[in-house]
């Protein structure tokens, strides 16, 4: 079994380093097991540093994270009903916990029903294959990566693959991360993902789902390195139309976006720290 404690040592900043070892000291001492999954071991895998960490508990992910909150004073979110806690600390490190679990949806779109579950269960509910390796936190076995569904191998091939046959039904949003994730790391969506992905827009999956949760959603569009990138591949997909029915996206359009990307590439490089709304400089170019 592969370890990744050479990729924390090596690829993290200073302050997320630290983190990651307290988290584990904390977890060890308080009888948890807790593993970083998702988004953070992939980024690690690719030599990213990924300062929004997923963490599952293996016990009570909302006492563990009270009881970081002590020791590391952030501002604390907590859920009891679906066993999830939110830490947000200084310099952009923020903690997502659950507890591991398993979910069950009663329709498409629909908010799951959850239960405490495995480390793998939970796993197994997550959106892609890369998204799915799970890394240990706890001192005894630190870095050991958990890789149950072929994630590292999927990643090395640059591929974006579902789990399950109903993915798309069960959480239709994951039509638009796969394809933003397919245009950040320029990966492919694999064929059957594909077949899956394209039935699912035929049947109209996301009307079922909240103006809210879509609205989020789209939102992260415009975080991405490139989001006209994603934009284009939309459009292709037909998906453009669903999520800005009265957009025309023709080829002034196009140009338009690529000098606001070009702009803000150059305001980001002369002012790193800039709080800037990309979301709305998006939505003014775009209609």
């Amino acid at each position: 079994m592969t370890n990744l404690a050479h990729h924390i040592n090596s690829s993290l900043s200073k302050e997320l380093h630290a983190m990651i070892y307290l988290l584990g000291f904390f977890a060890q001492k308080k009888s948890f097991k807790v593993y970083a999954v998702g988004g953070f071991v992939r980024d690690l895998l690719l030599g990213k540093e990924n300062r929004d960490l997923d963490l599952v508990v293996e016990g009570s992910a909302v006492d563990f994270a009270k009881y970081v909150a002590k020791n590391l004073p952030g501002q604390l979110q907590c859920f009891e009903r679906f066993g999830t806690a939110k830490l947000s600390l200084s310099k952009g490190i923020v903690f997502d916990m659950v507890t591991a679990r398993q979910e069950f949806y009663a329709g498409p779109g629909a908010l799951p029903d959850v239960e405490r579950s495995s480390l793998k269960n939970d796993l197994y509910r997550r959106d892609f294959t890369i998204n799915t390796m799970a890394c240990a936190l706890n001192p005894e076995n630190f870095g050991r990566l958990y890789d149950f569904f072929g994630g590292r191998k999927d990643l090395e091939k640059g591929i974006i693959r579902v789990l399950y046959k109903l993915s798309f039904v069960d959480d239709p949003l994951r039509i638009i991360r796969a394809i933003r994730f397919e245009q950040r790391f320029n990966f492919i969506i694999e064929e059957e993902t594909l077949t899956m992905l394209r039935k699912a827009i035929g049947n109209r999956v996301l009307e079922k789902v909240s103006k809210e949760r879509l609205y989020n959603e789209i939102r992260l569009i415009f975080t991405e390195p490139s989001p006209l990138k994603v934009l284009i591949r939309l459009n292709e997909m037909q998906l453009l139309k669903v999520i800005f029915p009265r957009l025309e996206f023709n080829e002034r359009l196009k140009e338009r976006l690529r000098r606001l990307e070009k702009g803000i590439t150059e305001l980001v490089e002369s002012d790193p720290e800039g709080k800037w709304n990309y979301f709305i400089l998006y939505l003014s170019a775009l209609f």
